[in-house]
């Protein structure tokens, strides 16, 4: 076993559809009761050719590679962002925030970190202008500059900062 406990979440943020949460906590427990299991099949449809589906890894290393290839496949020219690194350490591999960003105009994009409140983690939009330290983005007609933010590693054993690291998110 990797984990010698187990973490159960139990308050909801960002959703108020009481049937979604109920089949999520349900999904979760591995007990899909018939309500549920219709609920899934009734949410379940076609993508249109059109459509670029999110695709979900259960490790960072499948989601580089995956996103490697796509960046690759695509027409273009890929400038690589690198990050600026203080406490340089293991723990920045850990980071959320790559120490190489490389990127494609017309590539999609997520955001990694909360900026404001309208640009949260998990807002994806695509690439349309590449400068030296910044990139545009456009966020559903919204054109949005992002330079580097600061991403930090808190150690809750020394109770402090102990790496830091400065990336486009």
């Amino acid at each position: 076993m990797v984990f010698g406990h187990k973490i159960v979440l139990d308050e909801v943020i960002r959703q108020d559809e009481l049937d979604f949460i109920k089949a999520i906590n349900d999904v979760s427990k591995g007990e899909i009761p018939e309500d549920t299991k219709n609920l899934i099949l009734r949410l379940q449809r076609p993508l249109s050719p059109g459509d670029d589906p999110i695709r979900l890894c259960g490790w960072n290393f499948d989601c580089d590679i995956f996103n490697a290839c796509k960046l690759m496949e695509m027409d273009g020219v890929s400038k690589c962002y690198q990050s600026i690194d203080e406490d340089v350490n293991k723990l920045c591999s850990k980071m959320c925030v790559p120490k190489l960003l490389h990127l494609k105009i017309g590539c999609p994009v997520m955001l990694v970190k909360n900026i404001s409140s309208a640009l949260v983690n998990g807002l994806q939009g695509k690439v349309v202008a590449m400068k030296e330290d910044s990139v545009t983005v456009d966020f559903e007609n919204d054109l949005v500059q992002l330079g580097r933010e600061t991403f930090t590693f808190y150690s809750s054993i020394d109770k402090k900062i102990v790496a830091t690291r400065h990336q486009i998110p």
